[in-house]
């Protein structure tokens, strides 16, 4: 495993003095931190990202746990193209059964998935089941979306001359995966709006009706 080099870690001293700031400013100080370090192949050379995961518990009179990651944006993918986002989770308190170890391992493999060649990372797309989504949540496959409900900051950061996004991540059904590959993610949200439940609990029912024989 090689390790960062100078300009790599001032760019990670960066991006965290930037993004992590601007996640304390609107969800208050982090409880842990898990670092992972993943290498992976680009342009015939070991390439090292390092990714940190925060999480950061409900604050008086909030109940949802956010997990929210620094250093997947500007990280090199398989195609040479720059990756401009960072990735986040609105959760119950208790992480709906998980661990803050198994939700940062599972967004860790959502990473490492995104660099492939020809895999777009952006809101609307949906993503088949990961091996890596803890096995206490109900639903497996995954929605990406536009941080909906955040302080518009922190879907609208810069680094440098880098716009750096932020995608929520949402455990789905696979039913409901099925109709956003079917219908659109609009007729997704068309459910959400009717339901009494909230996409961050990870114990839902589904928003889709199972077709019976």
């Amino acid at each position: 495993m090689k390790s960062l080099d100078s300009l790599q870690k001032l760019n990670l001293d960066i991006r965290r003095t930037i993004l992590l700031g601007a996640d304390i400013r609107h969800w208050g100080l982090p409880e842990f931190r898990i670092v992972s370090s993943n290498e992976f192949r680009v342009a015939d050379a070991n390439k090292v990202n390092v990714v940190e995961v925060y999480s950061f518990p409900p604050r008086p009179g909030e109940k949802v746990h956010r997990i929210a990651t620094v250093g997947m944006s500007g990280a090199e993918r398989e195609d040479g193209s720059k990756t401009d986002y960072e990735l986040f989770m609105t959760l119950p308190a208790d992480l709906g059964g998980a661990t803050f170890a198994q939700v940062a391992a599972f967004l860790m493999e959502l990473f490492v998935y995104s660099l492939q060649r020809d895999v777009p990372i952006e809101a609307g797309q949906t993503i088949p089941e990961l091996q890596s989504v803890p096995a206490s949540w109900k639903p497996r496959a995954l929605l990406l979306d536009e941080a909906r409900g955040e302080p518009e900051e922190l879907g609208h950061l810069h680094v440098g001359r880098s716009a750096v996004g932020l995608l929520w991540v949402i455990p789905i059904y696979v039913e409901e995966y099925d109709l956003i590959q079917k219908e659109g993610v609009e007729a997704f949200d068309a459910l959400d709006d009717k339901s009494e439940w909230s996409l961050a609990d990870v114990n839902r029912p589904s928003l889709v009706t199972p077709v019976t024989a």
